[in-house]
């Protein structure tokens, strides 16, 4: 059979291969899906979360110079949560030294549990 469009140089398909049964193929080895849909990245997702390492650079450097840092908020699906929760929290909290509290508008601020060398500053 030839496929209208195809370069004369790839040979007619001749037949399709017919699969085995999934009962008696291998199991494929394969990772976990990277992809999240229309769901933010979570600090568990960090090691799929990249291409937006400019923006985490300047927010990290911004933690780092700044007394306050704002982040501005935008329409959805702009990747602000992915980049806080996927990119800047976990390299903040593996440099150490820093507590994290998250909130949303009309929710209740997450707190971390209190720790006795934390109370006793």
């Amino acid at each position: 059979m030839a496929i209208e469009g195809l370069p004369a140089e790839l040979p007619p398909l001749a037949s399709l291969e017919a699969l085995p049964p999934e009962s008696v193929r291998p199991p494929r080895k394969v990772g976990g899906c990277p992809y999240r849909g229309l769901s933010a990245f979570q600090e568990p997702d960090a090691p799929f979360y990249f291409w937006r390492e400019t923006f985490v650079d300047a927010l990290e450097r911004a933690v780092h110079t700044k007394q306050l840092v704002a982040v501005i908020v935008s329409s959805s699906g702009y990747s602000k949560s992915s980049a806080l929760f996927a990119g800047l929290i976990p390299r903040l909290r593996k440099a150490g030294g820093y507590l994290f509290a998250s909130f949303r508008p009309g929710g209740r601020a997450t707190l971390p549990p209190p720790t006795p060398a934390r109370l006793a500053q």
